[in-house]
């Protein structure tokens, strides 16, 4: 099991630059970017629970809370959800997408390219961590999304030790958006991956 707190926010269009650039101006190490496609069974009974393929693993997460709308720095606002998560792995070396026919239309394939910065605060101060091997901390996505069309999407998640998740997140959030994002991010756009697949006009 794997609890995480996040907020996510998503947008239509192809990822603007001065949004990739106040993203690349945050200290500390940058990811590489990663392309994958994760592919999302579609649930039409609610929004509380994902089920995911991604790279010969099946993922579940579901929902503990829904905190509601949060505020940071520089009017941003958001919907933070505290999560629980499982991974499986199916014993196979090949895309997961193999398990389910390309025509089957109860599995959504999501294209994303990301990359991750990740954060504590401590005394404080924000220090930026490596992008892995740790085992608490904060990341900050910055992801372009295609699903029929193009998204991107800016999310938190904060992982570590399950009665200081809601904490971290909010610590790192409120220097992380002390220097204003160029884009304001709204309560409105802020959405869970299976709240934003579930979208009534569709993603």
């Amino acid at each position: 099991m794997y609890p995480t707190v996040e907020v996510r926010w998503f947008f239509r269009g192809r990822l603007p630059d001065q949004v990739t650039s106040w993203y690349r101006e945050l200290p500390g190490p940058l990811s590489s970017a990663e392309t994958r496609v994760d592919r999302y069974l579609r649930l039409d009974e609610g929004e509380a629970v994902g089920i995911k393929l991604r790279e010969g693993n099946l993922e579940i997460k579901r929902r503990v809370e829904a905190f509601g709308k949060v505020s940071f720095p520089n009017r941003v606002t958001g919907r933070l959800e505290h999560w629980r998560k499982w991974s499986f792995a199916l014993g196979i070396d090949t895309d997961a997408g193999d398990y389910v026919a390309g025509s089957d239309s109860d599995w959504l394939a999501v294209n994303k390219t990301r990359q991750l910065r990740r954060y504590l605060v401590e005394g404080g101060r924000l220090l930026a961590l490596p992008v892995s091997d740790v085992d608490r901390g904060c990341e900050v996505e910055l992801a372009q999304v295609t699903l029929l069309q193009s998204w991107w999407s800016i999310a938190l998640e904060a992982f570590g030790p399950e009665g200081e998740l809601r904490q971290t997140l909010e610590s790192v959030a409120e220097r992380v958006f002390a220097t204003p994002p160029p884009i304001t991010l709204t309560v409105e756009a802020s959405f869970s991956y299976p709240q934003w697949l579930a979208l009534p006009a569709g993603p």
